[in-house]
């Protein structure tokens, strides 16, 4: 694989201390189940890569993230029968045994970011079986519930979601992938809603990018954009301005086989 760094995460860690250091690093999950992490280079590529687990093979899609606010990352992981597990980040690194947060997920799309704007907790946005759009609101740090979810949208069925701050407003908007490859922006107003508008079409030929997910600082202090993985396997950087899109480039090629966290 032609790349400049990825790490793993396990259902265990042993007395290495693995850790990820900044929301900017990647993670991802081999062929294998080994979970790597990449560190940045700050300049738009990774450093060497640091294996942080192992036994990872039934994850469905994981999440780094500050999930209790302590400014130590975190690990949120959904597994494909439906569980959502905590994996707690030890500021000396390493990580605190897995928690059960939520469970019954199995059939939903989910996404992580700050729906709300000035939320102390980031929170989930997920889509269900049957394309009804949910906030769970994490009000703790700690499990999720139905009592702290609301509605916020339908008929999502044929729509892939990333939770993204497109127009740089510091609203968290989602970014919907249509069948057809076009990219659509929902702007939020900051509370959990929608903003009342036509939906702009921001992009064509996403149909062939299968993982998309927001990051800040990959090309350097106040940058933006989406780490995304095509078809064929080629990693992509996308920058965000508040004029819209920057100049794409590979990063790294060969990796199909890989399930990547954001």
């Amino acid at each position: 694989m032609k790349t400049r760094g990825i790490p793993t995460l396990e259902h265990y860690f042993n007395g290495t201390n693995p850790t990820i250091a900044s929301p900017t690093d990647l993670t991802a999950v081999d062929s294998a189940g080994v979970l790597w992490n990449y560190p940045p280079t700050w300049s738009g590529g990774f450093a060497q890569r640091a294996r942080v687990g192992s036994g990872w093979g039934s994850l469905k899609a994981g999440f780094t993230t500050d999930w209790n606010a302590d400014g130590v990352q975190d690990i949120l992981a959904q597994w494909q029968d439906g569980k959502l597990t905590l994996y707690r980040g030890l500021r000396g690194g390493g990580f605190q045994s897995p928690v059960r947060i939520g469970s019954g997920w199995a059939d939903h799309e989910i996404t992580v970011g700050t729906w709300w704007r000035g939320s102390r907790y980031p929170s989930v946005v997920t889509k269900d079986g049957s394309g009804r759009l949910w906030h769970y609101a994490n009000n703790s740090g700690g499990a999720l519930s139905s009592q702290a979810r609301a509605q916020i949208g339908s008929g999502w069925q044929n729509l892939r979601i990333t939770l993204a701050d497109f127009d740089r407003d510091g609203n968290q908007d989602i970014l919907g992938t249509r069948a057809g490859g076009q990219l659509v922006l929902y702007r939020s107003d900051g509370k959990a809603r929608f903003v009342s508008e036509s939906r702009r079409t921001i992009g064509s030929g996403w149909q062939f990018i299968n993982s998309t997910g927001a990051v800040s600082g990959f090309q350097g202090p106040g940058s933006y954009g989406l780490m995304a993985r095509t078809d064929s396997g080629a990693l992509k950087h996308y920058p965000i301005t508040k004029g819209g899109w920057g100049r794409s480039y590979t990063i790294g090629t060969g990796w199909q086989n890989y399930r990547i966290m954001h």
